[in-house]
């Protein structure tokens, strides 16, 4: 979280064997200038949850402390999973209004991306 602080190291990691993976990562395209680095489970070899996927991006990352990471995502089997399993604070974008299973708890849950900002401005 601290991470979103300051000067934030961002990265962007997708999965390329998903149905819609073209489109995600086109329509994200205007984003990239804002992210360090971005990651593909194709590129990298690992696919989301596993802990080498994780174990991967964050060696990539300069200075990377898991104590201040906070993973965003919208996938509760791959982005919130590994990011337990990966020992990071995460935040899931629950679009859906979905039940998450009691194996499966992120830090903070959301609606939408906006309330980022309820997250992160405490810690300022």
């Amino acid at each position: 979280m601290p991470a979103l602080i300051g000067d934030p190291s961002l990265v962007y990691c997708d999965e390329r064997d998903h149905p819609h993976a073209d489109k995600t990562i086109e329509a994200v395209r205007c984003l990239y200038e804002f992210f360090e680095d971005i990651f593909d489970s194709q590129s990298i070899g690992f696919q989301k949850p596993s802990p080498d996927f994780f174990d991967y991006v964050t060696s990539r990352i300069k200075d990377f402390n898991r104590t201040e990471a906070l993973i965003i995502g919208d996938s509760l089997n791959t982005d919130i999973k590994g990011g337990i399993q990966a020992g990071i604070d995460t935040c899931w974008v629950n679009g859906g209004a979905q039940i998450s299973p009691p194996e499966i708890r992120s830090t903070y849950t959301i609606t939408s991306l906006v309330e980022l900002f309820d997250i992160c401005l405490p810690l300022m």
